[in-house]
């Protein structure tokens, strides 16, 4: 049975929404929040294993630019392919954990990238004699309320208050940059104008703005990593490569060792998805 609420029970409620919002945004500002530490140093050791494996890719693919090795070329890609696999190794062994934490990240992190929404709209309108009227459109930018509400629950949800008396803690810089966006959310909530449209974005929205963007370009390569199940195949294929390489001197090195831009920042994946959604049989 539904309960009849009287005219102050219901504006006793709203009111009750609007001051959590107002009372998580200040603990966004006011106080030191983290990700939990399970979750902050996983993300850590994803982040540092994905940079080193770039950093390994990158130099295998300088060695690959040129159509023949040197023997010393050649222990070097092969002491690279080591420590590729030695360092997915280590990230394959804890794939369960690992897809567990990237998977909250990127549940709250859809909630959060589209907040800021380009809107065009119409400035002047030009009458020609003998023509139709042509509108002068420009693009503005809006925060719509109820995005705004959606994504400061969904940086409620990944992040916590510091009580650690630890403050020299490592984070990673996508737990860095996630810590950022929530103060700038913070100061959202005071500082802009819900549902308005900004001919040019001041510049805290720029800022948020930014933080999505640089929160993309950490998650990415982190999830490619994990969805393609840390490349170990295809680096066991390149190993394999390498020693017919050694074997058969007629054999092109792009042919045997396929292993260029794996290890890169590439595009924009698109839609990051639930990799529990994706990797079903993973294992």
């Amino acid at each position: 049975m539904n309960k009849d609420y009287t005219p102050s029970e219901v504006l006793e409620e709203r009111l009750e929404k609007l001051e959590e919002v107002n009372k998580i945004t200040r603990t966004f500002t006011e106080r030191d929040i983290v990700l939990p530490l399970n979750e902050s140093k996983v993300l850590l050791d994803l982040e540092e294993v994905v940079l080193e494996s770039i950093n390994y890719g990158w130099e295998i693919e300088a060695v690959l630019e040129d159509e023949k090795l040197s023997p010393y070329e050649y222990d070097k890609i092969a002491n690279h392919l080591d420590k590729l696999l030695q360092t997915t190794d280590q990230l394959s062994e804890n794939d369960s954990e690992n897809i567990l934490v990237l998977n909250k990240i990127v549940k709250g992190f859809n909630s959060i990238k589209n907040l800021i929404k380009e809107v065009e709209y119409v400035e002047d309108v030009h009458s020609v004699l003998g023509q139709y009227p042509t509108p002068d459109k420009k693009t503005g930018y809006v925060i719509e309320e109820s995005r705004f509400i959606k994504a400061i629950n969904a940086m409620n949800s990944l992040l916590k208050i510091n009580k650690s008396e630890k403050t020299t803690e490592k984070k990673s810089k996508l737990e860095r940059e996630l810590i950022n966006l929530s103060k700038f959310l913070g100061l959202a909530n005071e500082k802009l104008i819900m549902n308005v449209i900004y001919i040019k974005p001041p510049m805290l929205m720029s800022e948020i703005k930014a933080s999505l963007e640089i929160i993309t370009a950490t998650i990415e390569p982190i999830y490619e990593m994990i969805k393609e199940k840390y490349f170990r195949e295809e680096i066991k294929s390149a190993k394999i490569g390498l020693s017919l390489l050694a074997e058969d001197k007629n054999l092109k090195i792009g042919d045997s060792v396929k292993i260029n831009r794996l290890f890169t920042r590439k595009k924009a994946i698109g839609e990051l998805e639930e990799l529990s959604e994706i990797l079903r049989s993973f294992s």
